[in-house]
């Protein structure tokens, strides 16, 4: 298969509907696949500058975090799914920007179907 990359902002929580610890641009890499089926197999990276959300992100690690991409760029889904996140090490980061993202589990391209309709009308 082919590898495919997408570019998509995006945000770190430390639950799936948690408050987000990080935001930045994100650039996921995969393997292509049926449209809308989860990814089983990715990683990426994530560009953010926010000091404070560096540290949360380095007093996470080790932890499964949840990462939430949203619509962009000919995506009009968002995408989420369980994440480990490590902050790249200074030397390879001298501008310390940079989030390595890998997966903790499949990425869900999300379709809101009918029952998460009803659901949320419930």
């Amino acid at each position: 298969m082919a590898a495919e990359t997408r570019t998509m902002p995006g945000r770190i929580t430390g639950e799936r509907n948690g408050e987000a610890i990080a935001s930045g641009w994100c650039l996921v890499a995969y393997e292509t696949g049926v449209r809308h089926e989860p990814l089983d197999e990715w990683r990426g990276e994530m560009a953010c500058t926010d000091a404070d959300a560096r540290k949360a992100i380095a007093a996470a690690e080790g932890t499964t975090l949840h990462l939430h991409l949203d619509p962009y760029g000919g995506e009009f889904e968002p995408w989420h799914g369980p994440v480990t996140a490590v902050l790249v090490d200074e030397a390879l980061d001298p501008d310390a920007r940079r989030i390595t993202l890998t997966s903790a589990g499949p990425l869900i391209r999300f379709r809101q179907g009918v029952e998460e309709k009803a659901a949320a009308k419930a």
